[in-house]
């Protein structure tokens, strides 16, 4: 009887260990606000990708809207998002889509940056061998890092 409630144990003990914690959702962000006119706005916003080497899909002018390529990335900012971890290691993001919206006017805008992480590779469940993509939670480092390029160019 005691070998087997130690072996209850044991097992109980080694699937906490390869339990999955959900990722947590992204924090809820407002747009930055630019002294600058909705027109110098939207040209540092375009400006700003091209530096950054990140391919604009469509723009929108009248509605301010910018949506980039999606593309690989380097896992090089460990802090841009959080893709949860295996095994204690924390795993990082490998695609990444980029969109801005500009608003306001011919005194002063707004933009709200916003980049969708993603990670493809072996599933975060250890009994697992599956590859998968997830949805990583941007912590909104990237996102405030190109709203200030932004405002920066405007000035």
């Amino acid at each position: 009887m005691r070998h087997r409630s130690l072996l209850i144990a044991g097992t109980a003990f080694v699937l906490a260990g390869c339990s999955v914690t959900p990722i947590p959702p992204p924090r809820p962000r407002n747009p930055a606000i630019v002294n600058g006119s909705f027109g110098k706005t939207w040209d540092a916003t375009v400006a700003e990708f091209q530096a950054r080497n990140i391919r604009i899909a469509s723009a929108d002018r009248t509605t301010g809207t910018i949506v980039a390529d999606s593309a690989e990335v380097a896992s090089n900012d460990p802090n841009a998002a959080d893709c949860g971890s295996m095994m204690g290691e924390p795993l990082s993001p490998t695609e990444a889509t980029w969109s801005a919206v500009v608003q306001g006017d011919s005194v002063r805008s707004t933009i709200k940056a916003s980049v969708r992480f993603t990670r493809t590779g072996m599933s975060r469940d250890a009994i697992s061998k599956n590859i998968v993509t997830e949805t990583c939670s941007s912590t909104g480092v990237w996102e405030t890092d190109f709203e200030q390029a932004v405002a920066a160019r405007v000035h």
